[in-house]
């Protein structure tokens, strides 16, 4: 508040002189816009047992938005897997303004596998039978792909047995792999 004091003149020139208080106020906010201002890009780990997140604070994308009584609103919040663009929206009282920063989304997530334990196998015409991993595991990922699926594979190659192995028990290692590598 500011006091000032108000000066009036007549024609004959006599003046008179009062103070005044006066405050000065921005009710339209025209002297703090909004302006957004997101980080360029951030990189997030996948939400468990997802192959995407969900961004629900705002200050995991804001970098320092200015304006007064300020909201935040995320468009594309729950990106996946990769790099998407996000946009922020900030609403302040001077206005809104939008912002956005390249997600990058990695999944670190291993795949479950579930071994078919005991199998019997018949050895073929040539007295040779090669291990198919697919019958003896199956895999689940949460990033999985219908038509690529989980590779599951033997550890150091796919064995072959033939008649010396006939009656022994043989262990095989089989790992899962997901597009993402783990």
């Amino acid at each position: 508040m500011q006091q000032v004091t108000v000066e009036a003149t007549d024609l004959a020139g006599n003046t008179g002189t009062c103070d005044a208080y006066v405050e000065v106020t921005d009710w339209s906010y025209k002297c703090s816009p909004t302006i957004a201002s997101c980080k360029a890009t951030e990189t997030f780990v996948a939400d468990l047992d997802s192959c995407g997140l969900w961004i629900s604070q705002s200050d995991a994308l804001d970098d320092g938005s200015t304006g007064a009584q300020l909201s935040f609103m995320i468009w594309n919040s729950n990106p996946q897997v990769g790099t998407t663009t996000v946009t922020t929206e900030v609403y302040g009282s001077g206005g809104v303004d939008r912002c956005d920063t390249e997600v990058t989304v990695v999944d670190q997530q291993p795949p479950s596998i579930t071994c078919n334990n005991y199998n019997w196998y018949d050895l073929g015409p040539n007295s040779i039978y090669t291990l198919d991993p697919t019958t003896f595991a199956s895999a689940w990922d949460n990033c999985a792909d219908p038509a690529t699926g989980t590779t599951v594979s033997f550890l150091g190659g796919e064995p072959t047995f033939g008649c010396a192995d006939v009656d022994t028990v043989q262990t095989v290692t089989l790992v899962a792999t997901d597009a993402s590598g783990n």
